[in-house]
């Protein structure tokens, strides 16, 4: 299970996962940090139906929930993009370009 402090914590940090499972009937999923050391289990049922691809790159947005005894941490996804192919490096910092510009206005 996840144990990232940035996701329990409800820090924004932007964050690409590749798909590894899914679910249709139950709309969930997993999804694995690209080095492959985290899972985060979601909640698909806001965004079916969802196209999903097993072994894609996706970029989520949603709300977590934390467990009382901290041991499940579910995301129910609001947005899924798939940045398969996507240049990440230039997608981050496009992003954070519109960030500051945001934040100045």
């Amino acid at each position: 299970m996840w144990k990232s402090t940035t996701i329990i914590d409800l820090t924004s940090h932007l964050n690409f996962f590749r798909l590894i499972e899914r679910d249709i009937k139950l709309e969930k999923g997993v999804l694995s940090s690209r080095d492959k050391r985290h899972s985060l289990t979601i909640n698909t049922r806001l965004i079916e139906p969802f196209q999903a691809k097993i072994n894609c790159l996706y970029q989520v947005i949603g709300e977590v929930d934390v467990s009382r005894d901290q041991q499940e941490v579910i995301m129910t996804v609001r947005t899924a993009v798939c940045v398969e192919g996507t240049d990440l490096i230039a997608y981050e910092k496009a992003l954070q370009f519109q960030r500051e510009y945001l934040y100045t206005r």
